[in-house]
């Protein structure tokens, strides 16, 4: 029998505009607020103009967002458009092989291929981040 096709998401309603703060926070490596927005319902694989965040996050070697992004479950396998069909892992695969972001790109894909090394990362980001908002709850 032919399934109902799913409704839209949150993501998929709200307009373009919030999928472009998405990217900018992922680019700019704005922790807080790609968690905010994730927690808000936005797909962790929203496009914006071409760009993925997980992708963009392989481009910046920023293996903390890259974790936070898997951890909301954003796909690595994901190609950005029909046209740019470069996934984020084959892009850190890539980059692992050679350039100055190769550290970064070989641990960006042990977390792709480790739940646990996955996990720890976000771990630890969150610890950073509460700290962070004690001392400023405190000043």
């Amino acid at each position: 029998s032919a399934r109902a096709p799913a409704p839209l998401s949150v993501a998929e309603q709200s307009s373009g505009m919030s999928a472009y703060t998405f990217v900018d926070s992922v680019n700019s490596g704005d922790y807080r607020g790609v968690l905010k927005q994730l927690a808000s319902g936005l797909s962790p694989d929203s496009v914006f103009a071409g760009i993925l965040p997980l992708k963009m996050a392989v481009e910046n070697g920023d293996v903390d967002m890259a974790a936070l992004l898997l951890e909301w479950e954003a796909d690595p396998d994901k190609a950005p458009s029909n046209l740019e069909k470069t996934t984020p892992r084959e892009l850190a695969k890539q980059l692992a092989e050679k350039g100055d972001k190769q550290e970064a790109a070989k641990e960006i894909l042990e977390i792709m291929g480790s739940e646990e090394k996955r996990k720890a990362r976000v771990a630890t980001l969150h610890e950073q981040n509460a700290r962070r908002e004690q001392r400023e709850a405190r000043t």
